[in-house]
């Protein structure tokens, strides 16, 4: 990760021309802004080991064919049911795909 911190601001979804999206193994919060499902073009999305909380089902009409989130465990920080590897920060960066296994 980056370190990066704070909230995903919504203009992430200005980025129209945005294909692969790694921000996984970061420090951000809060809700993923439902805007990012307005990238049309976007192949890949890294969203595990964050502190980001809520539903991802907006995610599922984003052309994205690799989608990765912490929605793995008893108690999954997020609700992805289109999300091909649901990760567990518990895990960390370990394991073959950094603490995430396919759905």
């Amino acid at each position: 990760g980056n370190g990066f911190r704070r909230t995903l601001p919504q203009a992430v979804g200005d980025l129209t021309v945005l294909e692969d999206a790694w921000l996984n193994a970061n420090l951000f919060t809060g809700t993923v802004p439902t805007d990012i499902g307005r990238l049309n073009r976007l192949a890949m999305l890294f969203l595990q080991n964050n502190s980001f909380t809520g539903d991802l089902t907006f995610l599922c009409d984003t052309p994205a064919s690799l989608l990765l989130a912490d929605c793995r465990g008893e108690d999954p920080e997020v609700s992805c049911v289109c999300c091909n590897g649901c990760c567990s920060d518990a895990l960390g960066n370990s394991g073959p795909v950094y603490g995430c296994f396919n759905t």
